[in-house]
């Protein structure tokens, strides 16, 4: 389950900075799809570093079994301002992203 990637990431930006990279079609899509695999993780922790323990527990079981759309309405229930943390989440890892990318160029 991508979620967190096709909800949060910015995804034209990310489109555009592997185009400035010049890589060959099969490499783009493997990056692409490392790239979706590090925001989940990145997002994963950083929500669950935001709910309280008891909270971490039934996110976890909504995450893994539930439907997408009940995960986000719990996280908005029990996080206050759920879209700017996540969006500073977001923003950081893009920051750390991008700058890789640019040192490979």
């Amino acid at each position: 389950m991508i979620i967190f990637y096709e909800l949060f990431a910015n995804k034209e930006n990310i489109e555009a900075k592997l185009n400035q990279l010049n890589l060959a079609e099969h490499e783009r899509k493997h990056l692409l799809e490392l790239l979706r695999k590090i925001y989940q993780q990145h997002l994963l922790a950083g929500i669950l570093d935001l709910l309280g323990e008891e909270d971490q527990a039934v996110f976890l079981e909504k995450f893994y079994y539930g439907p997408e759309l009940s995960v986000v309405n719990y996280l908005r229930e029990r996080i206050e301002d759920l879209d700017v943390k996540i969006s500073k989440l977001v923003s950081d890892l893009e920051i750390e992203i991008f700058t890789m990318l640019a040192e490979k160029k």
